[in-house]
């Protein structure tokens, strides 16, 4: 169920990105905000609503970490918010590929949980497992990437 939850609002997401109004003059914003000044729309405004979308889904998803254990501790994300961050980047900016992402390295994380039940390894080296392979992944990604722009001409190495 969490799989077809996270499918529905990445495609939920996409569609307000790429499809709305909103989602352009977000894009606007960003990249080009004379656009959005010369066509009299205040960026501030834009800029606004962004922060409060992204603030609810911080709050929502630091509310569904407190929810899944029924408690607070500090400390509890574990450098979760780095892992998180890497995705972003792994999917090339891409919704879609942010989610294959977010799935694999919680995939990750919960082999390796699952791990220090039926393993010999040592614990300290299953909970570092999820940050290394992410380590990996940026290593890969940033030569996937650099070896994309070389092929474009954008880059000489």
């Amino acid at each position: 169920s969490g799989i077809l939850l996270a499918a529905a609002a990445t495609t939920g997401c996409v569609v307000l990105l790429y499809y709305s109004r909103y989602g352009l003059e977000l894009h606007a914003a960003g990249s080009q905000p004379e656009l959005l000044h010369r066509r009299g729309i205040p960026l501030r405004r834009i800029q606004s609503i962004a922060l409060l979308l992204s603030g609810a889904a911080a709050g929502l998803a630091g509310a569904l970490l407190v929810l899944r254990i029924e408690a607070y501790a500090p400390g509890m994300s574990a450098g979760r918010g780095w892992i998180a961050l890497a995705a972003v980047f792994l999917g090339f900016e891409n919704p879609f590929g942010l989610v294959a992402g977010a799935l694999l390295f919680g995939f990750i994380d919960a082999t390796a949980s699952t791990m220090q039940i039926y393993s010999a390894i040592p614990k300290s080296l299953l909970i570092a497992m999820p940050y290394a392979i992410t380590l990996i992944a940026f290593i890969l990604s940033s030569a996937i990437h650099q070896k994309r722009q070389c092929a474009r001409g954008r880059i000489q190495v």
